[in-house]
C-alpha cells in the first residue's frame, strides 16, 4: 500500500476514534438509488448523509442497488433482510470516473442468506474502490461479491484489513468471490471452527473472457475448521488465469496455523508466495500447481499436509522452506539460492523432501555465491542415532552435489555443523564424539584468548 494511503486511513481512524457517532438506518426496497440521497436515511441528524464516525444500517425488503455517487466513508455497515434470498448490490454510478466507499470498522449481515455484493458499473470508466477494516462473516453463511461472482463487471480496487469466515451447520457455507481489476489485499484471514464450508475464490472470471493474473495478499492465515478452501480460479475462461497468494507475515514473532486447502480451482492456477519476516503453518491438502515462493520467513508443511507433486519450489537467500510432514513430500524441482534454508523436523513420521527433476542454484538471487545451503532442524534429533536420506534429486541436473552444507539446530543443544549433500541423501549420523561439548567448547576457546593474549604481551615488551 502506498504512503499517501496509509496516511489517508490513519487520518480515517483518527475521526472515528474522535467524532461523535450516530446510528443511520436505510431501507432498501428493490430498484436503485443513490447514496447521497438524505431522504432515504433516517438518523437523529435530519437531512444528512452519514460520515466517518457513524454506522449504516440498510435493511432491504427487496434484493437492490445503491449506486456510491462520490467517496464516503462510514463507521460500521450491516445489511439485514426481511426475507432470504436478497442481494444488496454498492455499485459505481453510470459516470465516467471513481468513486469509493470506506467501511473504517466493520462489514456484516445479519444472515445466512443475505448476500453483499460490491462492484464496478457497466461502462469502462465507471469504477469503485472499496476499502474495509473487517469483513465479519464469523456469524452468518451466505456469501460476499467483491465484482460479480459470473465474472461480469468488476471491482477496481480492494483492500481489506481482517478476514474472518465463521463456523456454523453444515449448510451455512460461506464464500467469498473476487474478480477485481488490481491486484487486493484481505488482510489475515481466518476461518473458525465449524463444519460448513468456508471457500474464497481468488479470481472469478467470465467463461468468454480472457485469462488474467491477479495477486492477493493475506497477512498469515489462521484455520482450524478442516473444511475451508482457497481456490486460485472458480471457473474456466477463454485463456487461463493465474491466481497468486502472497502470504506476508511482516514480524519475526508472527507464527499462524491454517489447515486450508490451497488449490488451482478451475481454469487456472494457483502459485503462493511467502514473504514477511514471520512463519506459515500449513497442514491442509493442498495441490496448487504455480509453484512455490518462499522469499522471506518461514514456510512450514506439516502434520498431513501435502503439495502438487508437479509443483515447483524456489527458497531465496536467508528464507526457509521446511517440511515436517507425516508422510515424504514430492514436488517436481527446487531451485535454491545461496544461504537458503532448508528445514527437517526429525520429530515427523516421514519428514523428506523428494525431487522427481533438478535440484538447481540460483545465481541470479546468490549474487555469485557457491552452490551451497544451510540445513535446520528446529531443534530436533538424536545423536548417534542413523537418519537416512532427508532429501532425493531424481533429475539429471544436480547443482548441489558435491556441496558442503552448514546445518544448524540439531537437537535439544541446538548444535551446528556440516554435511555433505552425500550424507543429506543417503544417510547420517551425528555422533556425541565428533561434537565438542558446550562447555568444552567454551574452554578451548578461552585458552585460545588467553594464549593470544599472551602473545601480544610478549611481542609488546619485545
Amino acid at each position: 500500500m502506498k504512503t499517501h494511503a496509509i496516511l489517508a486511513f490513519a487520518t480515517i481512524l483518527f475521526l472515528v476514534a474522535t467524532l461523535p457517532a450516530a446510528d443511520f438506518a436505510r431501507s432498501a426496497a428493490g430498484g436503485t438509488s443513490l447514496w447521497s440521497d438524505t431522504s432515504l436515511w433516517t438518523s437523529t441528524v435530519p437531512d444528512a448523509l452519514p460520515g466517518a464516525a457513524d454506522n449504516a444500517h440498510f435493511t432491504m425488503t427487496s434484493s437492490s442497488s445503491v449506486h456510491v455517487d462520490g467517496n464516503y466513508t462510514v463507521n460500521n455497515l450491516n445489511v439485514s433482510a426481511a426475507s432470504g434470498g436478497m442481494t444488496l448490490t454498492f455499485a459505481a454510478p453510470q459516470t465516467d470516473a471513481t468513486h469509493s466507499l470506506t467501511i473504517a470498522g466493520t462489514v456484516g449481515k445479519s444472515s445466512n442468506t443475505t448476500r453483499i455484493a460490491f462492484q464496478n458499473n457497466s461502462g469502462t470508466n465507471q469504477r469503485l474502490d472499496v476499502s474495509i477494516g473487517k469483513l465479519d462473516l464469523a456469524a452468518n453463511g451466505g456469501y460476499v461479491e467483491f465484482g460479480r461472482m459470473d465474472g461480469g463487471r468488476r471491482l477496481n480496487n480492494l483492500s481489506i484489513g481482517e478476514t474472518v469466515l465463521g463456523g456454523g451447520g453444515g449448510s451455512n457455507s460461506i464464500q467469498i468471490y473476487l474478480n477485481v481489476s488490481n491486484d487486493y489485499s484481505l488482510g489475515k484471514l481466518t476461518f473458525n471452527t465449524g463444519n460448513n464450508e468456508k471457500s474464497v475464490y481468488l479470481i472469478t472470471n467470465s467463461a468468454t473472457a480472457s485469462g488474467y493474473a491477479r495477486t492477493a495478499t493475506v497477512a498469515g492465515i489462521t484455520d482450524a475448521s478442516n473444511n475451508a478452501t482457497i481456490y486460485g480460479s472458480r471457473n474456466a475462461s477463454a485463456s487461463s488465469n493465474s491466481a497468486t497468494l502472497r502470504i506476508h507475515t511482516s514480524d519475526t514473532t508472527d507464527t499462524f496455523t491454517a489447515a486450508t486447502a490451497l488449490v488451482d480451482g478451475t481454469g487456472g492456477t494457483l502459485a503462493v508466495r511467502k514473504t514477511g519476516a514471520g512463519t506459515q503453518i500449513l497442514t491442509g491438502q493442498s495441490t496448487w500447481t504455480g509453484g512455490t515462493f518462499v522469499e522471506e520467513g518461514a514456510l512450514v508443511i506439516r502434520g498431513a499436509g501435502t503439495l502438487a507433486a508437479t509443483g515447483e519450489l524456489a527458497v531465496a537467500t536467508d528464507a526457509t522452506f521446511v517440511t515436517a510432514t507425516d508422510a515424504a513430500l514430492t514436488l517436481h524441482g527446487a531451485t535454491l539460492a545461496t544461504g537458503a534454508i532448508l528445514g527437517f523436523d526429525l520429530t515427523s513420521a516421514d519428514a523428506r523432501l523428494n525431487l522427481t527433476g533438478n535440484l538447481l542454484h540460483d545465481l541470479t538471487g546468490s549474487a555469485g555465491g557457491a552452490a551451497t545451503f544451510v540445513i535446520d532442524f528446529r531443534g530436533t534429533g538424536i545423536l548417534d542415532h542413523t537418519y537416512g536420506g532427508l532429501l532425493s534429486v531424481a533429475g539429471t541436473t544436480n547443482d548441489f552435489a558435491d556441496a558442503t552444507l552448514s546445518y544448524i539446530n540439531f537437537g535439544a543443544g541446538n548444535l551446528a555443523g556440516t554435511l555433505t549433500f552425500a550424507e543429506l541423501a543417503h544417510g547420517f549420523t551425528l555422533s556425541s564424539g565428533n561434537i565438542p561439548e558446550p562447555a568444552t567448547a567454551a574452554l578451548f576457546g578461552s585458552l585460545a584468548i588467553l594464549v593470544l593474549a599472551s602473545l601480544a604481551r610478549r611481542h609488546h615488551a619485545g
